[in-house]
């Protein structure tokens, strides 16, 4: 009886533990080379955006050697530098040889003026930063600060009714602390007696999409206040997009409520006077109605979208201060 040998071998593999070690370590090496990897394209893009700010600056200020005390146009800022390169450039000219450049670089943004020469993080005040574009309030007025009724109107309605209006009333509620406010002095005829924000006065183009939306503040009782609706008084079309509130509002004493109108006007409508309205359904004597903080931008609604003018953080009136448009990034 023959015998056979058995010869027997073991082969030790990884433990769990040990997997999870590899795999912890390979992640932590992953996320070390992505770091190292983001903070190059970082610092890359932060040099390219220092030396695009850089040679603009150079190149205006050579400019001004053959124009002392001039700042170039917008039209001969693009001939400086090239049209092709002016995707990654703002430019505003001041007076008196004043201007600011900015440069963006992907989502990094330097600036430089003519009192700051070296190229600085950040961008020109009126100017879009880190890749997000700048918006435009188009109301000229929209913290009813001017004492003129610029952007704002009344409309009494039919004779025997009365209210007095005035621009820069003193609003602690609002937040550009002033607003446009309307006191009827006489009972209206029903229907009659609307408060009205202009949109015919801030440059807005025919067949576009703008919203316009502004803070409300009721009289000092319980009321219902109206939709906004659109009117213009003789000609012309416009189509509303949506709107808030969509049906008249029942307020308490002294509400204040965010409204808004999403809008498209033809050119005939905007010379008609186009504008939103907004009155109290049953008025009595001394009812008021208070609108400030407007912003007119184009697009649709933004609800995230703040209070934004020419008074607001890194933000340029492009005129007269509370008589015009004013543009800067969102805060």
């Amino acid at each position: 009886m023959g015998h056979q040998n058995k010869q027997f071998s073991s082969s030790k593999g990884f433990t769990i533990v040990e997997l999870l070690i590899v795999v912890v370590v390979i992640a932590i090496l992953a996320a070390i080379t992505v770091v190292a990897y983001n903070g190059i394209q970082n610092r890359a893009k932060a040099s390219a955006a220092q030396s695009a700010t850089n040679q603009a600056t150079k190149k205006v200020v050579l400019w001004q050697v053959d124009n002392p005390s001039q700042s170039p146009s917008l039209s001969q800022f693009t001939d400086i530098v090239g049209a092709g390169n002016m995707k990654q450039y703002q430019y505003t000219a001041g007076t008196n040889g004043a201007f600011c450049v900015t440069a963006t670089i992907d989502n990094v943004s330097y600036f430089a003026s003519n009192a700051q020469s070296n190229p600085a993080l950040g961008a020109c005040a009126g100017h879009g930063s880190g890749g997000v574009a700048a918006i435009t309030n188009y109301h000229p007025n929209p913290g009813a600060a001017n004492a003129a009724p610029v952007g704002f109107g009344v409309w009494v309605g039919d004779t025997g009714n009365g209210a007095s209006s005035g621009s820069g009333t003193p609003a602690t509620w609002s937040n550009s602390g002033t607003s446009f406010k309307v006191t009827w002095t006489a009972v209206p005829s029903p229907g009659t007696g609307d408060v009205q924000i202009s949109l015919a006065t801030g440059g807005l183009q025919p067949d576009t999409k703008y919203t316009v939306a502004y803070r409300l503040k009721g009289p000092n009782r319980a009321s219902v206040v109206t939709q906004p609706a659109l009117y213009a008084t003789t000609a012309g079309t416009w189509t509303n997009f949506g709107q808030s509130p969509a049906v008249n509002q029942s307020l308490t004493a002294n509400q204040v409520v965010d409204r808004w109108v999403t809008f498209q006007a033809t050119s005939a409508a905007y010379s008609s006077g186009l504008r939103i309205v907004q009155t109290i359904s049953s008025k009595v004597v001394n009812d008021t109605l208070e609108l400030s903080d407007v912003m007119i931008y184009a697009g649709d609604y933004v609800p995230s979208r703040q209070f934004l003018w020419g008074n607001s953080t890194n933000w340029v009136w492009n005129g007269v201060q509370n008589n015009s448009s004013s543009t800067g990034p969102e805060v």
